[in-house]
């Protein structure tokens, strides 16, 4: 499918993406990670599970309804060293990018 068509069915069919709860997508992306280290694994697992309440409260827990300020504020309430925000940042984002090829949203 060609940049130009993605576009178009977000268009012409804006309800095409079939909504999916937040958890089940990290669990779907976490088993996609096998292949990668223990470590990776966990750290994805702590970051993605333990963290996706916040997302989950602001937008009925459906991955298609989270919106760029509840990304924004979720962020926003993390603590810790610049480096160990910067890393899980890069995680959220992959989880994300995910989401986004996957078609489970816009």
């Amino acid at each position: 499918m060609k940049l130009g068509d993605i576009e178009k069915s977000f268009i012409l069919e804006p309800d095409s993406v079939e909504p999916t709860k937040i958890s089940e997508t990290v669990q779907t992306f976490l088993s996609t990670k096998k292949s990668v280290s223990t470590d990776r694994q966990r750290k994805l697992g702590r970051i993605l599970g333990s963290r996706s309440a916040f997302p989950e409260a602001r937008s009925k827990g459906l991955v298609d309804q989270v919106k760029k300020p509840d990304l924004d504020a979720f962020v926003g309430t993390w603590t810790g060293a610049i480096s160990t925000q910067t890393r899980a940042r890069e995680m959220v984002n992959e989880f994300w990018l995910y989401c986004w090829v996957s078609e489970l949203t816009p």
